[in-house]
């Protein structure tokens, strides 16, 4: 994808954010967000890479994983708050990331991502 490539952070937000929004039908573009959400430099685009995997409606187990390490790692608690809010949103599909998300809900030294974790939680075990 071009976007990926580019140099400019709002163009790959943009294209990140249309992708989105494009829900089922951007589905060939999984593997572009999936490397965006592990390396971009920026936090805004990891984030909506984080929201825009759960819009899709892909296989959770090609998600959850990726989520998961952001979930645990990333520098940013804006990221790691979306991803928290990307697992909740595939519900019961992302069971395996329960234990992390606990975790989250507990540890993690911001308060949103606790409050994230916590919402995720109660989506996936309530579906």
């Amino acid at each position: 994808m071009v976007a990926e490539k580019d140099s400019d952070h709002f163009v790959r937000g943009e294209a990140v954010y249309a992708l989105g929004n494009m829900g089922a039908s951007a589905r060939p573009a999984l593997s572009f967000l999936i490397q965006l959400l592990k390396t971009d430099s920026i936090a805004g685009v990891r984030g909506a890479a984080a929201t825009a995997l759960s819009t899709m409606g892909g296989d959770p187990t090609s998600l959850v994983p990726a989520l998961v390490v952001v979930l645990k790692s990333d520098k940013s608690a804006y990221v790691r708050g979306c991803a928290a809010l990307a697992l909740g949103r595939l519900g019961s599909g992302a069971q395996t990331a329960l234990p992390d998300l606990r975790k989250a809900a507990v540890d993690d030294a911001s308060t949103v991502v606790r409050r994230r974790a916590d919402e995720a939680i109660q989506r996936i075990e309530t579906e």
